[in-house]
């Protein structure tokens, strides 16, 4: 019998810091961050205003370039090529915002299939975004333009985005944060509902305790750095919306 062979992270950050040079200052928001994300992973990023926590999901999802250290993606260490890290986010990384960043003139079919706009074939296009939309419950709603859409409905469409792409790993930043509360419980059921079947990793950053108290990895920053990971749970808790 073969012995098993060990898969690599999915994402990996070593000793990674990001400084910031002014005039007048010199800024360090993120200090020698360690940082492994398996397949499955879904991580709550915590902390207040200022700790780091953007910056950390920026250089996450190859948004910024480390002023030190490494980062890796499925087993292979990612340099700053800027057309190299154009090509990880457009086909390996997700990314989920606040204030949902959809197209106002498009429609919510049209939006998700931005994602998978280099996807040339028109057809299959809009097949794989049509069952995006159709596995976030919004397949009745791909006519509407995101003003004709509740705020969970537009948020929905944006993770539809992120994920038709099939990344290697999701980056969520406050993803309920302007949302009442029966839509953030929903928004949170179904990141974990994908997270369970499709093994999704998620890197989310939040201060919206509806979310973070039900995710089984919670990580604290603070003054730009990663604090010691408590134990983790790898059952994920179901939300159950009143």
């Amino acid at each position: 019998m073969s012995p098993s062979v060990s898969r690599p992270p999915m994402l990996e950050l070593r000793q990674v810091t990001r400084v910031y040079e002014r005039t007048a200052e010199r800024l360090v928001a993120v200090k020698h961050a360690d940082l492994i994300i398996d397949q499955g992973d879904i991580v709550a990023l915590v902390g207040p205003s200022g700790s780091g926590k953007s910056t950390l999901l920026n250089l996450a999802g190859f948004l910024d370039t480390p002023s030190s250290g490494s980062r890796w993606l499925e087993g292979k260490e990612i340099g700053t090529g800027p057309l190299a890290l154009e090509a990880i986010r457009r086909d390996r990384v997700g990314f989920v915002f606040q204030n949902f960043n959809l197209m106002s003139v498009l429609s919510a079919l049209e939006n998700v299939e931005l994602g998978i706009f280099n996807l040339h074939d028109k057809k299959r296009r809009r097949e794989k975004a049509r069952a995006m939309l159709d596995a976030v419950g919004l397949a009745a709603r791909e006519r509407h333009r995101p003003g004709q859409l509740s705020g969970g409905e537009q948020q929905r469409v944006a993770l539809a985005r992120a994920l038709v792409k099939e990344p290697a790993v999701v980056i969520a930043d406050e993803p309920t944060a302007n949302l009442d509360t029966a839509n953030a419980l929903a928004v949170a059921e179904l990141i974990l509902s994908i997270n369970r079947t499709q093994r999704t990793a998620f890197l989310i950053a939040s201060h919206d305790e509806r979310l973070c108290a039900h995710l089984p990895r919670r990580i604290e920053m603070l003054d730009g750095v990663l604090q010691p990971e408590p134990g983790v749970n790898r059952e994920l808790v179901h939300i159950r919306v009143a």
